[in-house]
């Protein structure tokens, strides 16, 4: 698999990978992972979620490798206070997330980073998952939508709102409602407002970056100015 040359200091890696492995590629990826990793993996009881685990691993360390300039193998990766994997000792943050056979990773020097992709299920959307998920100027936007609409709006702040606590790196402590984004499908992907201030909002970027037409995805990463690449994992390795 061709990577690039160099993860640059004002650029944003993602990469979207296939998570329904070949033989081959199981073989490759699994190949790549620690013990630890691979008990992990014998806990899924389902075949097709234990290889899209090790797929989903195996590719975050053949990319993390290769912009640490690292074995795969040999990569400290390790758990932070609040859940969010972090690489010991590197400038590299990164953050991945998979849903229904597809994963992103997002990758950045000197900046927090954070990415989300959702499979558009239009059975989730509901009011009561709204109002748990979505602050009340969010909620209020979201009725606001014409009801075809919708389901993208849903998905769409989602995905924004989940990429950006990944970012936090502070999971769920860090509540939903402190914060607003963007939904309408018209709008561009963006922080509005965080802890009610525009200001604090300004210090993050978010782009939509979406694997598929089935799929919603953002990312969102610390500073402005940055500059969003986008890859995709060919099938085979």
């Amino acid at each position: 698999m061709q990577l690039p040359a160099r993860l640059q200091d004002d650029e944003v890696h993602v990469w979207a990978v296939d998570l329904a492995p070949s033989r081959q590629r199981l073989c490759f990826y699994q190949n790549l992972l620690s013990p630890a990793e691979l008990k992990r993996a014998s806990r899924f009881h389902r075949d097709t979620d234990r290889h899209a685990w090790m797929v989903a691993r195996g590719f975050l360390r053949h990319v993390l490798g290769h912009y640490a300039e690292c074995a795969p193998r040999d990569l400290p990766i390790s758990v932070g206070e609040h859940g969010k994997p972090q690489l010991s000792g590197r400038r590299l943050d990164f953050s991945m997330s998979h849903s229904r056979g597809v994963g992103l990773l997002a990758i950045a020097r000197n900046c927090s980073v954070g990415v989300d992709v959702e499979w558009i299920d239009p059975s989730k959307v509901t009011d009561r998952f709204a109002r748990h998920c979505f602050s009340r100027t969010e909620y209020r936007h979201f009725k606001a939508v014409e009801r075809q609409l919708r389901t993208r709006a849903f998905f769409n702040g989602w995905t924004r709102k989940e990429a950006f606590i990944k970012a936090l790196g502070q999971g769920l402590n860090y509540p939903l409602s402190d914060f607003d984004v963007s939904l309408k499908p018209e709008a561009p992907a963006r922080l509005i407002r965080i802890e009610g201030s525009a200001s604090k909002a300004m210090q993050w970027t978010m782009h939509n970056t979406t694997p598929c037409r089935a799929y919603a995805g953002a990312v969102v990463a610390g500073g402005r100015g940055w500059k969003l690449a986008c890859f995709v994992q060919p099938r085979e390795c």
